[in-house]
C-alpha cells in the first residue's frame, strides 16, 4: 500500500513491494540468516538490497514498516524514515487503516 501511495499507477513496484514484505519474514521462518537465505535463491538486486540492507526505495517502505511494527521501540525513528519517503504521519494513518481493511477482507473471504 505504501508503494502504491507512492508510486501511483505503478503496480509493479506494488507487488515488489508485497514480495519484499513477505520475503522480510524468511529468516524467522526458516530459522536461519537472510543473507544464508538469499545465498540460495535468486532474487532481483534491488530485492536483495531492501532484505538485507533495508536500502533503496524497496528497503525504505520495508524498515518504514518494521518500525512501525517496533513503535516502542522505534518511536522517534518513524520521523527520518516517512521524511525519506515523503509521506506525512496522515498518510502513515491512512496506509495503516487501509492496510486492516484489506486484512479484514481477506480473513474474512477466508472464514
Amino acid at each position: 500500500m505504501i508503494a502504491a501511495k507512492l508510486y501511483p499507477g505503478q503496480p509493479h513496484i506494488a507487488d515488489i513491494g508485497f514480495t519484499v514484505g513477505i520475503m522480510s519474514l524468511m529468516d524467522a521462518l526458516f530459522g536461519m540468516p537472510m543473507a544464508e537465505i538469499l545465498q540460495k535463491i535468486t532474487v532481483n538486486p534491488a530485492i536483495g538490497e531492501a532484505l538485507l540492507l533495508r536500502t533503496g526505495k524497496y528497503g525504505d517502505m520495508l524498515k518504514l514498516v518494521e518500525d512501525v511494527e517496533r513503535i516502542d521501540d522505534a518511536g522517534a525513528l518513524l520521523s527520518p524514515t516517512l521524511h525519506k519517503l515523503q509521506l506525512s504521519a496522515a498518510d502513515l494513518c491512512q496506509l495503516q487503516i487501509s492496510a486492516f481493511a484489506w486484512s479484514d477482507s481477506i480473513t474474512g473471504a477466508a472464514s
